[in-house]
């Protein structure tokens, strides 16, 4: 096991070769499966996850972030070019940066963080939180 991510009754398991499993709520789509049916018994794996290359996320209560890259590898020490950021599930307050309220039932990538190099993401409650590489807070 590398990590496990948790918010309000779902949780994200990542295991040592980036493989994504996803258990629990998903009523507005936190699980980022694509669909809003609840996996109460077994984890499932994420494939849409595993397939954007995820480097960090985060869980609210509700919601979730991503953060995906390309790496390069340059004598020897890697380099982030360009962090993407996604996010879904809950969005009554906005929280997931797509101006609107839908609720979205997988990744998707936040346009306003296309041109900016992002090196973090937070979620707290209803609310999420995006370090840009140069200390940007949005």
């Amino acid at each position: 096991m590398k990590e496990i991510i948790c918010g309000y009754g779902f949780t994200y398991f990542t295991l040592i070769n980036n493989e994504i499993f996803v258990c629990g709520v998903n009523i507005s789509g936190q699980l980022g499966l694509g669909n809003n049916i609840e996996k109460f018994n077994l984890p499932e794996k994420n494939k849409i996850l595993e397939s954007l290359n995820i480097i960090e996320f985060c869980a609210g209560s509700s919601h979730s972030l991503a953060l995906s890259s390309i790496l390069f590898i340059y004598l020897l020490k890697y380099f982030l070019e360009k962090g993407e950021c996604f996010s879904w599930g809950w969005n009554d307050y906005g929280q997931l940066d797509h101006d609107d309220e839908n609720d979205r039932n997988q990744p998707k990538l936040i346009e306003f963080f296309k041109d900016k190099q992002i090196s973090h993401v937070y979620c707290s409650s209803n609310s999420s939180f995006i370090l840009s590489s140069k200390y940007f807070i949005y």
